[in-house]
């Protein structure tokens, strides 16, 4: 009998011209990700905001915020990296002046509109993968994406699942092409929901597309809308406030939500939320006439600044980009890092217990409040 050395070689002959290789863990390269510019939810991402290399799926009820949280992400990574994305507009509702009101770069943002059957838009996305060098790459929507038979049939013809169909074959090329690209982006895929007929007990929703997305999805967010629309005082609707809830994650631990406030004309408020977090996490404190905040750099090496006033460190944070990056990251690392040394603490009866708590908010939970 041969031992683990012995496979590897043989496995190596057999497939060589597939360029494939058996590696130890410790091998496999670390997940990257882009930080979405909204710090409560990159924490309940559970590792630091959208993967790149994977495919996410964003879905929940209509004027939810799905494309709003995703153009938003887009808009707070092309300040740093500028870097470009792809975006594929299957609804038709995106006018350049929204995007620019969002805080979009449109010289670094591409726009595929509608036109294409679903099996070309998946095999246009597997090309992008390929040849564009994006950092996302976005579906609005799965719902949206229409099947050949579909689009060249007759209106008033059933073509039951045939979207379904389309997906399961067309995803597994696309998470292919994202796990032997070098570099590969983050695909993001908003979707719908639907209901589903007859269901008189648990959730009746349902995404379209079958459930190959579902499996194939690294992370799935349902984004609804928490509270009505803020006004002014002339009654203008100027945003409302978004709730996420992070209901797969292969990249962390699943479960976790985050609310944030979108503003229509000014996207979401990325100072403001870094500086709530650093209040939260007591990151600064007052001493005599001072305000002290704690840094801690890349190198682990901690350091203080001195503030004459608390709002001089959210000035701080508007004016200086890199000091803004600092603390964003230092804000996410402390809630990542706090999540693993907690869970390596736990018992097996708190195990037991933990489980017992997820299924009754999470999964029972589903079911009885859909």
């Amino acid at each position: 009998m041969g031992d683990r050395q012995s496979f590897k070689d043989a496995f190596q002959k057999k497939f060589k011209k597939e360029d494939v290789q058996v590696v130890t863990a410790n091998s496999v390269r670390d997940i990257n990700t882009y930080p979405s510019g909204i710090l409560s939810f990159d924490v309940a991402s559970g590792c630091g905001g959208f993967p790149q290399g994977r495919i996410v799926e964003v879905f929940g009820p209509e004027s939810g915020g799905k494309s709003l949280l995703t153009l938003v992400s887009v808009a707070y990574d092309q300040k740093s990296s500028k870097s470009p994305s792809l975006y594929f507009d299957l609804e038709g509702g995106t006018p350049r002046e929204w995007l620019e009101t969002l805080g979009l770069n449109i010289e670094l943002f591409d726009i595929v509109p509608a036109g294409l059957n679903a099996g070309q838009v998946l095999d246009a996305i597997c090309l992008a993968i390929e040849e564009g060098n994006y950092r996302y790459i976005i579906i609005d929507s799965v719902a949206a994406m229409i099947p050949r038979a579909e689009l060249e049939g007759q209106i008033d013809k059933s073509y039951m699942a045939e979207l379904a169909r389309t997906l399961s074959l067309g995803i597994k090329k696309v998470s292919e092409k994202l796990s032997t690209t070098p570099n590969s982006p983050c695909v993001i895929m908003i979707n719908q929901i639907r209901e589903k007929p007859g269901i008189m007990f648990g959730n009746p929703e349902s995404t379209p597309g079958g459930r190959a997305l579902k499996f194939y999805s690294a992370q799935r967010y349902r984004v609804t809308k928490k509270a009505q629309s803020e006004k002014t005082a002339a009654g203008d609707v100027v945003g409302h406030i978004v709730k996420v809830v992070n209901k797969k994650n292969k990249l962390g631990p699943p479960g976790r939500e985050s609310e944030f406030f979108i503003n229509y004309t000014e996207g979401v408020d990325t100072v403001g939320t870094i500086f709530a977090m650093m209040k939260d996490q007591n990151l600064y404190e007052k001493k005599g006439q001072k305000y002290i905040l704690t840094v801690v750099n890349s190198a682990g090496e901690t350091s203080t600044i001195e503030f004459d006033k608390v709002g001089d460190i959210k000035d701080k944070l508007a004016t200086d980009l890199i000091f803004q990056e600092q603390m964003y990251k230092q804000c996410i690392d402390k809630h990542i890092g706090t999540y693993k040394v907690a869970a390596a603490d736990l018992t097996s009866n708190e195990i037991g217990e933990f489980d017992d708590e997820f299924q009754k908010d999470f999964i029972d939970g589903d079911e009885k409040n859909p």
